[in-house]
């Protein structure tokens, strides 16, 4: 394992997967808890895919925008994780999903939860830019992970409620048969819009919900697709989002 030297005061980074710039499966940073925890239900929720056409949908994923952003409760009232979960390969064509996360601590974050994707925003990008980018080498990689900017404090809710929505947007969702996961789709939304539009959808759920226990959006045609859980993943989650990720998002279709 690969240690990171990192410029955001109080946050670490990890990587963990296959990058397209190269050859072997890469592990960077200090692993933690939700890290380990995350590698695993990756590793086995992704080995049900199989070995047919399920991954050339992967790979597929990965010439669109084949890539999940996401946010964690920690176990501190403070402590959040955040990263980006993106279909990928390795330089030999082999696909495995690619996982950037960082953690750290993120005061109030908890009464501004719907708050997060503006918050989480430069975060997002800088991770979703290495996902996609060509490097010569690892150390060219750990110095674009060591430059991911820290999350910034999520603004007070009633602030950014103020913020009128757009009338041709299109809020859609519907719950799972748990009634533990909620999964919403905001057709037509730009992807310069997509953080604040996601806030929105999330501030609909704020008054009536605790914190969640974690919360994935990602870009699928012209749609933003957004789960929120409020239980532990299972195989079942990664495969229903990497589908329609995978599926989707490559094909360019809402």
């Amino acid at each position: 394992m690969l240690a990171v030297a990192t410029k955001a005061a109080g946050w670490e980074w990890h990587v963990q997967g296959k990058h397209p710039a190269l050859a072997d499966f890469i592990t960077l940073g200090r692993q933690c808890p939700v890290s380990r925890g995350l590698a695993i239900w990756i590793a086995r929720s992704f080995s049900r895919l199989g070995s047919g056409a399920a991954p050339a949908e992967v790979a597929a994923g990965n010439r669109g925008n084949g890539c999940w952003q996401f946010w964690i409760a920690g176990a501190s009232p403070d402590a959040l994780i955040c990263g980006c979960l993106a279909a990928s390969t390795d330089s030999f064509g082999r696909p495995y999903p690619l996982l950037l996360l960082g953690r750290g601590s993120l005061p109030g974050w908890r009464e501004c939860w719907s708050e997060l994707p503006p918050a989480l925003c430069s975060t997002w990008a800088a991770m979703a830019t290495i996902a996609h980018s060509g490097f010569g080498s690892i150390r060219e990689l750990k110095q674009a992970v060591a430059a991911v900017p820290a999350p910034v404090a999520p603004r007070e809710p009633d602030e950014a409620r103020a913020v009128s929505q757009d009338g041709r947007l299109r809020f859609r969702e519907r719950q799972a048969s748990d009634a533990k996961a909620i999964e919403g789709e905001i057709a037509g939304c730009l992807p310069k819009d997509e953080a604040r539009q996601s806030a929105l959808w999330l501030a609909r759920h704020a008054d009536r919900h605790a914190a969640p226990t974690a919360v994935f959006l990602g870009r699928c045609g012209q749609s933003t697709l957004l789960w929120l859980y409020a239980r532990p993943l299972g195989p079942e989650d990664f495969l229903s989002m990497w589908s329609r990720q995978a599926m989707r998002g490559s094909h360019g279709t809402p």
